[in-house]
């Protein structure tokens, strides 16, 4: 399963090589099998764990920490997907010259003893360390210290570099925050995509397996994370490598803190965010089912609905109209919406509206600004209550993708360029229209994935489209084609978080989403 992991993990793993009671060469073999680069560290050949050498040549050899960190740095770069081993041996004077007679007597011993499965491992390394009188032991205490000492310096040489970005180099000073200098303008090195929409603190509770007893305590997990549509978006984008301007509001209080701290640690840009003395940080509660999937939820948004007034977004015009990109989270207040769209519209700032919840979803509608927007992100629910909204009468719901071509027409007639529609397992649809008036569909199946949870799973798949189209530095209104390359790195984005506990997975960068597109 290690080898498996290997083949498809970017992770550079530091090692002295295999023990001998396996067999190294198929081992090797594998890893080939599985394009996993085996580097010696200064040795031309594979380490036997306990003794420098193996007999077996490595894929490549590296003579430094320094040349080790190029290595990484361009296997990270050429988005393999892939990782890679750095085989480090062990110093020849802690090395255990003789342990392979001791190794084995012990496999021995186990055949004879009947030692199976998860036991055998335990059953030999202290077999081997009883017949060599410890040095097997010391040996391996060395080979972990040695391996500690490379590992720490591969490291260092790695953050020495320029911080890789396979999308696009990054402004030096992308890390770097904005100085707020007057109502509604930020001095920025370089232009970042602006996000409105609501940060909250997510709390939410998992019941066991057939425990779910109604109106009576349930035994389950509860946990407590970073969340808000227009947040988790923001984190999506900052791990694809565009830390995004952020417009939101959180309270002065605890949970205002810790929001703003996580998301300086992603080198967000926080400086329009509105800290509120009388409201407090927007909550959002939700329970899943067993399999991992919303049940209910419950939200206290007051202070988004509060303090995102029309006025606030007028203040920071400058801002919106100098953004390269807009993304609007329907949890904002419909006169706000208009006034950001507007806004937006005016410098040629393309808008990507995320439909967020059914409940809130014809917002855009009601703000009368559909027609301004660039791209609609939205589910199957969601687009049957917006097509409501515009038809001014009920819709039938679609139950599969393939249903919802009237629907996406009806979007698109509306004036908007591209419609992305998601329906968990079954995948995406991506619907955009054509100079001659048509429209242009295509399919995407769902990735494979083992579901953890799936909050936060739309949000990061946003996140993750529209840093694809800013990787392909071109307009929200481009061609198709583009968005069918953006669309793939975002359902890779949406795959990760899904198998997370978290509403972003801490997984995603910017060459796990660049391999998926290719």
């Amino acid at each position: 399963a290690d080898l498996t992991e290997l083949g498809r993990t970017p992770v550079a793993v530091v090692c002295a090589g295999a023990k001998s009671l396996l067999d190294i060469g198929r081992t090797l073999e594998y890893l080939e099998t599985q394009g996993v680069t085996v580097a010696g560290f200064c040795c031309d050949e594979f380490p036997a764990f306990f003794v420098p050498s193996s007999g077996y040549p490595v894929s490549c050899r590296v003579n430094s920490a320094a040349e080790c960190a190029q290595l990484v740095d361009k296997n990270t770069r050429l988005g393999l997907g892939s990782g890679l081993v750095v085989a480090v041996p062990v110093p020849s004077e802690h090395a255990a010259w003789g342990v392979a007679a001791a190794i084995d007597q012990a496999v021995n011993e186990a055949n004879a003893q009947n030692v199976v499965g998860k036991d055998v491992t335990p059953f030999l390394l202290q077999r081997v360390n009883e017949l060599t009188q410890g040095k097997s032991l010391s040996t391996n205490i060395a080979l972990i210290k040695n391996n500690a000492a490379v590992g720490a310096a591969l490291a260092a040489a790695l953050q020495k570099l320029t911080p890789p970005s396979p999308w696009a180099e990054l402004d030096a000073t992308a890390g770097t925050h904005a100085r707020t200098t007057t109502a509604g303008a930020a001095t920025r090195a370089s232009p970042r995509p602006v996000v409105l929409g609501a940060m909250a603190i997510d709390v939410i509770g998992t019941p066991r397996p057939s425990t779910v007893r109604s109106k009576k305590s349930t035994p389950g997990q509860v946990g407590m994370s970073f969340g808000g549509v227009g947040r988790n978006i923001s984190e999506s984008l900052a791990r694809c490598g565009f830390p995004p301007q952020l417009i939101s509001a959180v309270g002065t209080d605890l949970p205002g803190d810790l929001l703003l701290r996580q998301c300086a640690e992603l080198a967000m840009d926080t400086s329009l965010v509105v800290r509120s003395p009388t409201h407090r940080t927007a909550l959002l509660c939700t329970t899943l089912d067993s399999g991992g999937s919303l049940h209910v939820a419950v939200t206290d948004f007051d202070i988004i609905e509060a303090v995102l007034t029309p006025s606030y977004i007028s203040s920071i015009a400058t801002a919106i109209s100098s953004a390269p990109y807009a993304v609007l989270d329907a949890n904002a207040p419909a006169a706000a919406m208009r006034v950001f769209c507007e806004l937006a519209y005016r410098a040629h700032v393309p808008v990507l509206y995320e439909t967020t919840t059914e409940a809130k979803a014809a917002r855009i509608i009601e703000a009368g600004v559909l027609g301004l927007v660039a791209c609609v992100k939205t589910n199957l629910l969601e687009l049957c209550t917006v097509c409501s909204a515009l038809r001014n009468s009920a819709v039938a719901s679609p139950q599969k993708l393939a249903d919802t071509q009237p629907l996406v027409r009806m979007v698109l007639a509306a004036g908007v360029r591209h419609v992305v529609v998601t329906n968990g397992p079954e995948g995406v649809l991506l619907a955009s229209s054509r100079e001659d008036g048509d429209c242009h569909f295509q399919k995407f199946d769902a990735l494979p994935v083992k579901i953890v949870n799936t909050n936060g799973a739309g949000d990061t798949f946003t996140g993750g489209l529209v840093a694809g189209l800013m990787a392909a530095q071109v307009s929200l209104v481009s061609p198709h084609a583009v968005y069918v390359h953006a669309v793939r790195g975002a359902l890779a984005a949406a795959k990760l978080t899904c198998e997370s506990a978290l509403a972003v997975s801490p997984l995603i960068t910017p060459a796990t989403i660049l391999g998926a597109r290719n």
